[in-house]
């Protein structure tokens, strides 16, 4: 039914492959987010010191750090 060479078969194999990766780092990316959302509502509150809202900060810096990193990542074409 299907005439596929077997080259043909091994260049589909690994465009699954590197969307599967991909989509592995988009998961990452997408927890990272939320992670960070939780951290901006916990910072929104007035309540907290000074010196624990700029922890909850640095934080956020980490994770956008990451998922810079991970964006570069994957643009790169792994």
């Amino acid at each position: 039914m299907f005439d596929h060479s077997e080259d043909e078969i091994e260049i589909l194999k690994q465009q699954l492959e590197l969307i599967k990766k991909k989509d592995r780092v988009l998961e990452e990316i997408e927890i990272r987010l939320h992670q960070m959302k939780t951290i901006a509502q916990q910072a929104a509150n007035n309540d907290l010191p000074m010196k624990e809202r700029e922890q909850l900060n640095e934080q956020i810096q980490e994770h956008q750090t990451v998922i810079k990193t991970l964006e570069n990542y994957m643009n790169s074409g792994f």
